[in-house]
């Protein structure tokens, strides 16, 4: 009997991380998809805006928007490691997406079993996903399209430094979906 797999995709914001997280578990047959936005929104509720300010930020935002998401990454990771543990534990597929899925934190994990990061698209295509459906009511500034650039290249550079592919995502599903499944450790039927 094989293993669950249990994947993560990153990116900055307008990679089209959940597009492709519910692609991949529509076509896939995956039991479970988690934005780690919600898990962030989750994590809100048990504190407050003075005690854990970072966690009120958009992952884009603050002075740096480098060192906001980094610490919003380190603030949530034990919390999506506990997503990761109780899917490994029921034996249950998981697709993980989210902007502070940093390879620095999950890459070498042992019970990820595909990673990875997608790629900021050029400004047109990233401006268009920022404001398509999955985020009618967003209102970003330009300042807003420089800082999601500049936690692009982070990523990418923390990708790379982790060994985990890094690839836009276009009309490219079929080689994302194949580089998931052989990313890390083969354990899954994949068809």
């Amino acid at each position: 009997m094989s293993t669950p797999p249990i994947y993560l995709i990153g990116g900055a914001n307008g990679t089209g991380k959940t597009h492709l997280a519910v692609r991949l578990a529509a076509t896939q047959g995956l039991d479970h998809t988690l934005g780690t936005g919600f898990v962030r929104e989750i994590v809100r509720t048990t504190t407050t805006p003075d005690d854990d300010p970072i966690l009120f930020e958009y992952s884009f935002g603050g002075r740096d928007p480098v060192e906001t998401l980094r610490a919003q990454a380190i603030r949530l990771h034990a919390a999506v490691r506990a997503c990761i543990a109780r899917a490994r534990a029921e034996g249950t597929s998981l697709v993980v997406e989210g902007t502070h899925l940093l390879p620095s934190l999950y890459a070498h994990d042992p019970d990820i079993d595909g990673f990875v990061l997608l790629s900021t698209p050029s400004a047109d295509v990233l401006s268009a996903r920022l404001a398509g459906p999955g985020h009618t009511k967003r209102k970003l500034k330009p300042a807003d399209l420089a800082a999601i650039e500049k936690l692009g290249d982070f990523l990418n550079t923390d990708a790379i430094t982790h060994g985990v592919l890094a690839t836009v995502f276009a009309d490219n599903f079929d080689v994302v979906r194949q580089v998931l499944q052989r990313s890390l450790r083969p354990c899954y039927d994949h068809d």
